[in-house]
Parts: structure tokens; sequence; C-alpha cells
């Protein structure tokens, strides 16, 4: 519910026309670089509050919709029955809230609170949208999945749009950037109109993020298992984005995020979303010499997972402690790789027997492992392999304990600089305890071809500080 206002929310932010936009980043000539942003917690909070409210008295006005009818009588309700666990879909809960929760933070960080300061701004303001925006008791996997991942999303997107965003554009290219970063950080995007940022051409200043980038663009088919009893497999178009951030090997820890992995799979005739993962770094602390060929770093992060193929759901929110390794094996090989330790904070698993009305999965805590291992030629992957392991214990839902394995392979050829042919094979396996003789055991492969383009440690230029930069 929160997600389709949310999209409604984000068609009604770039509301200046885009021949408009164009035509003032072309006249306004101010070439002054801004400041740094003092912090504005007060603001900060009012914007969190006005996201709550404007995205309810959407959601009532325009499309009447029976949750948003809210009065006191709701509020002093859902005060007094307190906590549940609710029953909306898994893509809503596991995806949809997350990615709502980064609004939140995001009215922390473009107000110039820091990272660790913008994180209760997400309890905020998923506690006001559980009591006050719905006359549904709060839901406590609402309060978890926005609140931890809304942090993910918000840094993440805070930081990208920094990159997209360039003050020293004009015209049709600066419009075209600054819609660009809307979806990556929509509070960011609205204030920029409202100070007059999004048009005014100047040098970036001390804002502008010149993290090196590495993407890695895919294009093919899926072969994937369905559910249904006779394990039908289907093929699908796909897209995948993977985006590097930083690298935990160029430079000591910061700040958090200052390095991130993120990789986005979409195959529209397989259930849309199939996998979204994001991994960003809390915490970096070198353990060997830098100039050594064997270096370890140990390594706290922070991960959300949402994987969804035909057959089988499964994601959540969790810290992760462990080790990142590169060995330099000759001047232009390297194999990295990453072992962690997890805590899963709140997990959704698909679960037949759920049992909690409609609801086909179940919410709990787990633990698990990860591991990966990749082979870089010239910087560029061309081998990988994963193994994860996760145990999660369901607290709503079916009285039952999940096991999961997952594991995959992937290869790339590269043809000339930028493109390369790829593959990708993944097994899926899950166990399901029901209790004495209730098991249940799934497997699931999946299959991919794919024509791949890459860029390799992308960064903007450097400004100039003698003028108006390159």
């Amino acid at each position: 519910m929160i997600r389709r206002a949310l999209m409604l929310l984000l068609l009604v932010i770039p509301a200046a026309p885009l021949p408009m936009i164009a035509q003032s980043v072309t006249t306004s000539t101010d070439s002054t670089p801004p400041p740094p942003r003092r912090p504005k917690p007060l603001l900060a909070v009012g914007e969190v509050t006005g996201i709550n409210i404007v995205v309810q008295r959407m959601n009532w006005w325009l499309r009447h919709a029976d949750w948003a009818d809210i009065s006191l009588k709701t509020w002093s309700d859902n005060i007094r029955l307190g906590w549940e666990w609710d029953v909306d879909q898994f893509r809503t809960n596991m995806f949809g809230h997350p990615w709502g929760g980064g609004f939140f933070f995001n009215a922390g960080r473009d107000n110039g609170i820091g990272f660790w300061g913008s994180t209760p701004l997400t309890f905020l303001g998923s506690a006001e949208w559980e009591y006050f925006g719905e006359n549904e008791r709060p839901s406590l996997n609402d309060l978890y999945n926005t609140a931890f991942g809304g942090i993910i999303f918000g840094e993440v997107g805070h930081r990208l749009s920094n990159i997209v965003r360039d003050n020293r554009a004009r015209g049709f290219p600066r419009a075209m950037r600054e819609l660009a970063s809307i979806p990556l950080d929509p509070v960011g995007g609205l204030n920029r109109m409202i100070r007059g940022e999004a048009f005014r051409h100047a040098d970036d200043g001390p804002l502008r993020d010149h993290t090196p980038l590495a993407v890695d663009l895919q294009g093919g088919v899926r072969l994937a298992v369905d559910s249904g009893p006779q394990h039908r497999s289907s093929w699908s178009g796909t897209m995948l984005i993977d985006i590097a951030y930083g690298s935990p090997f160029d430079k000591p820890f910061h700040e958090p995020f200052d390095v991130f992995h993120l990789r986005f799979q979409f195959s529209p005739a397989q259930g849309g979303i199939n996998t979204t993962r994001i991994l960003g770094r809390l915490y970096g602390r070198e353990l060997t010499d830098s100039a050594a060929r064997l270096r370890n770093i140990f390594t706290v992060a922070q991960k959300f997972e949402y994987l969804a193929g035909p057959a089988y759901h499964f994601g959540g929110q969790s810290v992760e402690t462990g080790f990142v390794s590169n060995w330099a094996a000759t001047p232009h090989a390297h194999i990295q790789s990453e072992l962690y330790g997890e805590w899963l904070l709140l997990g959704g698993i698909e679960s037949p027997g759920a049992g909690v009305r409609e609801r086909d999965y179940d919410f709990g805590p787990g633990a698990g492992l990860n591991a990966s291992a990749s082979l870089l030629v010239s910087g560029a992957t061309v081998l990988s392999a994963r193994w994860r392991f996760a145990y999660l214990h369901s607290v709503s839902g079916s009285p039952a304990d999940y096991r999961i394995s997952h594991a995959s392979i992937e290869g790339l050829l590269p043809i000339g600089h930028a493109l390369g042919i790829g593959a990708y094979a993944g097994w899926y396996r899950q166990l399901s305890d029901y209790g004495p003789g209730k098991g249940l055991t799934y497997s699931y492969p999946e299959l991919r071809f794919y024509l791949a383009w890459r860029r390799g440690q992308w960064r903007h230029p450097l400004q100039n500080p003698a003028g108006n930069g390159p």
C-alpha cells in the first residue's frame, strides 16, 4: 500500500516541465560552489512527518483507500492495541517498505545530517506511519523492514544521486541528470528544486561525490523453474545491473557505506524483480600491510536481500561480520574473496503452510554464512562463485525452522574493452521443517545467458578550483 503511494508521490515531485528545467539551468549563471550544508535536524524531522502526511492524504483523497480512513479513534485504537504481524504481499513487505524507508533517511542526509544521525529518522517515519497513517494495527515487520531497509536504500540513493547530478552541466543534459536522480533521492531532488539548486550553474564544491564506480549492465535470457507440481521450466528475457561503489582495497575505511555493492535483476515474464542485493560497509580495519600481495580486511557490513524466483521467495535485513581478502597472483590478475557470518535481523521466506490468513510466507530472525570468490583480470571480474547458507526460525506464521542454501557460478568472456558474453548458473535449495515427519525440501535451478557492457572504475573529473570545472 505505502509502496503504491510513494510511486504516486514520485509522479508529482518533478513539477516543472522538462523544457522549463532545461531553460532554467541554461540561463542561471551563479558559479559559486555551494557551501557544506549545515545540519538541520528539526527541518529533517518536519520533512519526515510531511512525507507521511502527503502520502496518507493522497491515498485517501485520490485513491479512497479503506485503510487510509483515519481519525482520532483509529489513532487511539492503534496505540491501545499495539503491534501485530501484517499479511501484505511479499514484495510489498520485503521490498516496497525498505525502499519507502529510504525517503525518511534521505530527509536527514539532504539536511546535512550524517549517516548515524539520519538512522533514527527511518524509525521515526515508520512509527509515525504505523500508528497514525492507517486504521490498521501497527505492523512490527513493517517497522523492521522500513527502518533497517530504509537506511540502506537511503544511503545508497544519497551517494549515487550525488554522482548523477552535475551542477556544472547546462540545458537538456542538466535537466536529464536532475530527473534521473529523483528515483535515487526523491527528497533531495525536491529540496534542490525548492532551493533553486536544480536550476543553478555552479561549481560542485565539496558536495560532489568522486568515488569511482564499476558498472556492469547485462541483458539476456533466463531459465527458471516454477513452483507447480510438475516443476515446469520457462524462459524469460532478463536485465541486470551490478554496481560496485569504491573498493575496500583502494583506501582505508573512512565512514559507513564508503564501499558498497548493489545487484539488481529484473525479468518481466518471471515476476519482475528477481534479485536485489545491497551490501554496504559499516566498518573496516586492515589486518595486513596495504602493500602485501595477500591483504585481509576485517569488515562489518549491513545487507538488504530480496530473492524472488518463480518458485521461491526469500529476503531480509541483516548485519554481517567477516573478512574481505585480495591476493595479487600477478600484476594483472587478482583473486578477491569474502567470508561473512550473518545475523539475520528479520527475514521473510515462502511457506505454503504459513497459516496467517492469505499470507503464504513466514517471518523470523536467523543466522547464516556467506562466502564468495572472484577472479579479476585487469580490473574486470571474469569468473566468480558464491555460496550462502541461512537458518531462519519462524515467529509469525507456521511453527517452522528453515534452512536454505544458494550456490552460483558466473563467468564472463571479454570482447574488446567494454563488452563481454557471460553465463550464470545458480541453485536454490530450501528445507522447511514443520515438525516430526512434516519436512519439505525444494530445489530449484536457474540459468542465465547474457551480453554485458562494463565500465570499470568510472569517476567524474575532479573540480578545477580555479574555474568552473572542465
